[in-house]
């Protein structure tokens, strides 16, 4: 038991040594002497030397503004800054401890879940609606009347002037299959006058003769005028005759108006009896009636072949007869 007292008293011993630091056996103290610039230098002096006592002890505030660090001991129950910072630059062989850099954790990146790609859904296409049929009794389907042809409520039937031409036979129940053409002009076939009984010559008082009727009753032939603005082409062959007068108007006036006789007409007949001629000064805006009287000598003729024109630069052909 006695052992044991003398080991606790010596553990006790120890450790307020810790904080009093004994003097080594030439009763030396450690401290850390403050340097005229920065930080401290480890130095081992005789306790006299900071004791407080004397000019030069380093236990005094006039020896280096009093920042020399001092354990506590003997020779000063508190020491000189003897603190947790004096202590810890002690501890340190007089050098100020450097903080430990403590890492910083680096974070882990939370990853972003890639989104799922929804699949854009294929359209189906809508159909077309059926092309409407406007007339149901032909084959097929006709988004329009057809030429020539009338619609009467979605049936459809040949316009006057055409008439009806099959393309096929019958194509289910109500369903025909045919076209409208126009119908061919009928030819027009000048009534024949009837022939005029020549005349006797006679003389007037003075012995002159007197012109025979010498009147035409043939029209010309292949009568066509080609139209060219202000001039228009007449042409024709005489059937009947030696000559020709021409004559013409603006389309609507009545009678005619103008005219190119047939003694200078007789001047274009070559050895066929074709002549061509030109009419010029005309109204390039206007439509015009062309008519050709056949004569024999000074006589005349009783009736006219008449082509009707209008502006258009194209060849007109025989329109109709007509009496003078």
């Amino acid at each position: 038991m006695k052992k044991i007292l003398i080991g606790l008293f010596i553990v006790l011993v120890a450790l307020w040594t810790k904080n009093y630091v004994l003097a080594t056996n030439n009763d030396n103290v450690t401290i850390c002497h403050k340097n005229n610039g920065n930080g401290w230098s480890q130095i081992t002096v005789d306790e006299s030397a900071v004791n407080g006592s004397g000019l030069g002890d380093h236990n005094s505030f006039l020896h280096q503004g009093g920042q020399d660090i001092i354990p506590s001991g003997s020779w000063d129950s508190n020491g000189r800054n003897w603190d947790v910072t004096g202590q810890a630059i002690w501890n340190n062989n007089c050098n100020v401890p450097q903080p430990t850099n403590t890492p910083t954790p680096t974070s882990t990146p939370s990853l972003t879940p890639t989104p799922t790609l929804t699949p854009t859904p294929t359209l189906t296409p809508t159909p077309d609606d059926p092309p409407t049929d406007v007339c149901r009794n032909l084959v097929g389907n006709q988004s329009e009347t057809p030429t020539g042809m009338d619609n009467e409520e979605g049936y459809c039937n040949c316009s006057k002037g055409y008439h009806e031409v099959e393309n096929g036979e019958y194509v289910g129940e109500n369903q025909e299959d045919f076209r409208c053409e126009l119908d061919e002009p009928e030819p027009v076939i000048p009534p024949t006058p009837e022939p005029l009984t020549p005349t006797t010559p006679h003389f007037t008082e003075k012995g002159l003769p007197v012109c025979e009727s010498g009147d035409t009753v043939k029209l010309v032939a292949n009568a066509q005028v080609l139209r060219n603005g202000a001039e228009a082409t007449v042409s024709f062959f005489i059937t009947e005759g030696d000559s020709a007068n021409i004559y013409y108007r603006e389309e609507g006036v009545n009678g005619w108006n103008h005219s190119v006789l047939q003694e200078e007409v007789k001047k274009y007949v070559n050895l066929d009896r074709f002549v061509s001629y030109t009419v010029r000064n005309l109204d390039p805006n206007l439509g015009y009636d062309f008519g050709i009287q056949q004569v024999t000598g000074c006589g005349g003729g009783g009736v006219a072949s008449v082509v009707v024109d209008d502006p258009t630069p194209t060849l007109f052909q025989f329109s109709y007869w007509t009496w003078l």
